[in-house]
């Protein structure tokens, strides 16, 4: 009775809410979203009104190019929390199934159209009250293939308002990946853009074969958060004092570089990569125990699961971290301050691997079990480059090879790496910021005027 009652509830919510929009009486709505709405605040807490205003949605996949766009000083950058977002959505998404979102973006079912429409229309009605009041002048998503931001970009278009992407996953370093990215783009067919920046040319050829924008909105413009790496490894004044040896491991889990043949929870026991991924690390937490004079960081994604994941696969070989104080498993720090402060770095099927190894840091790849199947060989990102890094194909050898880098730390770039660094993440520059910047104000502008 209880479940009735609040399906009743939830419906007449809805159709509420929907009427309120679409009979434009949202006034009091659009007071409510200018409040939740949060401002990402510049270091300096100096803020210009004048300044244009943008709106990022989806917006904790971002991780840290909001706080970037903000410290440039050319932007008042807001961000929408998913849940007022999602609350947007769901006033039409909930009179759709399963099947009707399984084939969103080109569905040519009725129903899904007619509700598109209707959602499409009516957030373009709110959002440009709900901009009008805070003075934005831009939306920004994360990436192109995001379903939450699909229908916000084609009521941007309805209203004038730019929509741009920055792409925030262009690892396309292996012959699945980029098969993968490819049927991605085709699901989601032409996507009304305003800009699409991504990484590196990898992913704008992605684009641009399958459609998703014409060639002229797709640009290369680099990695915002390189700007100040690239200046930390390019000043040595700069560079991290320490009084102690460091092995960092950027931590994985068991789809990682095969998550296209995968699916469901990314630490299953028995599945994909999971004996490689127990190996690994149970290798480098057993070098914290030979060495207690020296530190050991596993880094994990910003999941909680990530750190539950390494310490079950730790306790199941007799290894208990919290008697280890030499040894940290994090999900918080710093990626770019653990690799500057780092004797040597461990990482498998992540961009920090071409990082560390521009700074000059010793990498060490582990590719054994699972990792070296010939049937992932097409998945595994960076395979055809190994050469240019020290592999170790046992947990003996990743043991040794670590311990080796700690005993005697040394420094060195290797051309091949600054290469494969401008190939995959950005240009061996800080300007990536400029280039951003220069494309979201050209947009803007070029809305306002034909709106003129």
């Amino acid at each position: 009775m209880m479940k009735k009652i609040t399906k009743i509830f939830n419906n007449t919510t809805r159709i509420i809410l929907r009427t309120t929009i679409e009979w434009h009486l949202h006034f009091p709505l659009v007071c409510l979203y200018s409040r939740k709405i949060e401002m990402v605040k510049p270091k300096n807490n100096f803020l210009l009104e004048s300044k244009p205003g943008i709106l990022a949605i989806k917006e904790r996949y971002f991780r840290g190019d909001l706080e970037i766009l903000a410290n440039s000083g050319e932007f008042r950058v807001y961000r929408l929390p998913a849940k007022w977002q999602w609350l947007l959505l769901r006033l039409y998404w909930a009179d759709l199934d399963e099947k009707n979102m399984s084939n969103y973006f080109l569905s040519t079912d009725e129903k899904v159209v007619r509700t598109k429409k209707r959602l499409q229309k009516s957030l373009a009605i709110f959002l440009k009250s709900l901009f009008k009041k805070m003075k934005i002048d831009c939306i920004i998503g994360a990436n192109f293939n995001y379903i939450q931001d699909y229908d916000f970009g084609k009521a941007a278009k309805l209203i004038n308002i730019p929509y741009i992407v920055i792409q925030r996953e262009n690892l396309v370093a292996s012959k699945a990946t980029k098969d993968t990215w490819r049927q991605r783009a085709r699901k989601v067919g032409r996507l009304d853009a305003s800009a699409i920046m991504v990484y590196n040319r990898h992913m704008k050829q992605i684009l641009e074969l399958e459609g998703v924008s014409s060639p002229d909105r797709i640009h290369v413009v680099g990695c915002l958060r390189m700007d100040d790496f690239i200046s930390k490894i390019k000043n040595p004044e700069n560079s991290y004092k320490k009084c102690f040896s460091r092995a960092t491991l950027f931590s994985f889990n068991h789809h990682t570089c095969i998550f296209g043949l995968l699916s469901g929870n990314y630490f299953e026991p028995g599945v994909g990569l999971s004996d490689f991924f127990e190996h690994v690390h149970c290798s480098f937490a057993r070098l914290a125990l030979d060495m207690p004079d020296k530190e050991f960081v596993i880094k994990v994604k910003k999941d909680i699961e990530g750190i539950n994941a390494v310490n079950r696969a730790l306790r199941k070989n007799d290894i208990l971290p919290e008697s280890m104080p030499n040894l940290l498993i994090t999900e918080t720090a710093d990626p770019s301050s653990l690799i500057m402060s780092s004797d040597v770095v461990s990482g498998f099927g992540s961009m920090t691997i071409l990082e560390s190894a521009v700074a000059g840091k010793p990498v060490i790849i582990p590719f054994f079990d699972e990792a070296a199947y010939k049937q992932y060989e097409d998945y595994i990102i960076f395979r055809e480059d190994f050469k240019f890094f020290k592999t170790a194909t046992s947990p003996t050898e990743y043991q040794r090879m670590i311990k080796e880098h700690l005993a005697t730390p040394c420094s060195e770039v290797n051309p091949e790496h600054i290469r494969l660094f401008e190939e995959y993440v950005s240009p061996f520059d800080t300007n990536a910021a400029t280039r951003y910047v220069k494309i979201i104000k050209d947009n803007i502008l070029k809305s306002k005027n034909e709106s003129m």
